[in-house]
């Protein structure tokens, strides 16, 4: 997998997530904006890589959990109502997966009120250090803990991997 860079917040992602043929290509960054900036900053990354962020997100209570999405833009949590720091992004057109933009919070959002919208909580660090990646997150939770401790089990290696294989040339 040639040019193509994997970006996860944790083990726990990498190993559920991730193809064990794609290991190669992956960095943990941590779980959060400052362990993104003290990984990312340290790290030797080509930036005319491809960088495709993969992980789970809360999103609102519209969007189902197990939900594919490619995110079409980052938001600042702060600032979602007046979406005054938008960056759009590149993002992945296919019938199977939903487009959403998402914004980046410093904690686990709970019973948030926006509709049609992912949460995490590294997404704009990355950005701020490759402007040109792709994010696909997978929905564990609407706001829940209960339901992301849960959902944390399954495996969406396959799915991954068709993405990546059919939109990246691998």
């Amino acid at each position: 997998m040639k040019n193509v860079i994997l970006l996860v917040a944790s083990e726990e992602e990498k190993e559920s997530l991730i193809p064990t043929e794609y290991y190669n290509n992956v960095f943990i960054t941590g779980i959060g904006l400052i362990n993104v900036i003290k990984t990312l900053k340290n790290l030797n990354i080509d930036k005319n890589n491809v960088i495709i962020n993969i992980g789970y997100a809360g999103s609102s209570n519209d969007i189902n959990i197990g939900s594919i999405c490619s995110i079409t833009e980052s938001l600042c949590y702060r600032n979602i109502y007046n979406k005054k720091d938008n960056i759009k992004m590149n993002y992945i057109k296919n019938k199977k997966i939903i487009n959403l933009p998402c914004s980046t919070s410093i904690d686990f959002v709970i019973n948030a009120k926006e509709k049609n919208m992912v949460y995490d909580m590294e997404l704009r660090g990355i950005l701020e250090f490759f402007p040109n990646t792709y994010s696909i997150k997978i929905i564990s939770d609407n706001g829940n803990m209960n339901d992301y401790d849960n959902f944390l089990k399954n495996n969406y290696k396959k799915e991954i991997k068709e993405i990546i294989d059919k939109n990246f040339n691998v």
